[in-house]
């Protein structure tokens, strides 16, 4: 079902809302103005498991030229440069915490957004780079002005796919989408982000990398950024692992000037 025009821009103003609150740095606000960027439909269309062997190991790396440079450019940043992470506004299947029991509390939507689990994620990422923007992106909305902006602002981009804790619990998208239609939705807004890019002119200026955790089963199509399965299942040590693979196990922000 179409959203209506004032569902959509109070989506919107809610993932601005959670932009400024899980902004991991110190620095001024990421967001500037900018003009409307359309956003597409996403494809509810489930997706096809693709014919190739599971990956064995933490990652199966992309065959592209953009996706082999993207890992090497990325951990050439430098410490001004802007890394922006776009993660889904849900709970991860393998999330656990203090705080899990409030993250699934539907009720408590505040507190819900306040304990974002990829927020773990952030401040794992802004441990090795000063300058991190995180913002969260609701994967029935889609793709919207707010992203482009940050989109455009970005020197390198990481976008964060997962597969949900639970589906028919509580209120919300995920209670009223099939899963494999809302890991679609993930992927298209992943698609989205590279084609905005692409049409800005910036996919070869600007490394992008999409991390999955959960099965292996996006349908995603690697053409101008590297694609990284990080795991079944999101949790500490995935993220650790992960993290160690983006920017290599003995990388320090400040060793960049």
């Amino acid at each position: 079902m179409k959203e209506s025009k004032a569902s959509h821009d109070h989506s919107d103003e809610l993932v601005k809302n959670v932009a400024l609150r899980l902004r991991l740095n110190d620095g001024p606000s990421a967001m500037g103005s900018a003009s409307k960027k359309p956003t597409k439909p996403a494809s509810t269309k489930t997706p096809v498991k693709s014919e190739t062997p599971r990956p064995t190991g933490l990652t199966r790396l992309a065959q592209h030229s953009a996706g082999t440079t993207a890992l090497a450019r990325l951990r050439d940043l430098s410490s001004s440069a802007v890394l922006v992470l776009f993660t889904p506004l849900m709970v991860p299947s393998g999330f656990t915490g203090r705080d899990r029991a409030v993250a699934k509390t539907s009720q408590i939507r505040s507190k819900k957004l306040d304990t974002d689990p990829f927020e773990m994620l952030g401040i794992a990422l802004s441990k090795q780079h000063p300058r991190v923007r995180h913002v969260p992106y609701v994967p029935t909305v889609g793709f919207t002005e707010t992203h482009h902006v940050f989109a455009m602002k970005a020197d390198a981009l990481l976008v964060v796919a997962a597969q949900p804790d639970s589906l028919g619990k509580g209120s919300g998208a995920e209670s009223s989408t099939p899963k494999d239609a809302y890991l679609a939705l993930q992927a298209d807004f992943i698609t989205q982000v590279s084609e905005a890019l692409k049409e800005a002119d910036r996919h070869e200026n600007v490394p992008m990398v999409a991390l999955r955790f959960g099965e292996d089963a996006l349908p995603l199509e690697t053409v101008t950024y590297k694609d990284i399965w990080a795991g079944e299942t999101y949790t500490k040590e995935s993220v650790q692992q992960i993290t160690q693979l983006l920017f290599g196990s003995n990388r320090r922000a400040d060793e960049k000037e």
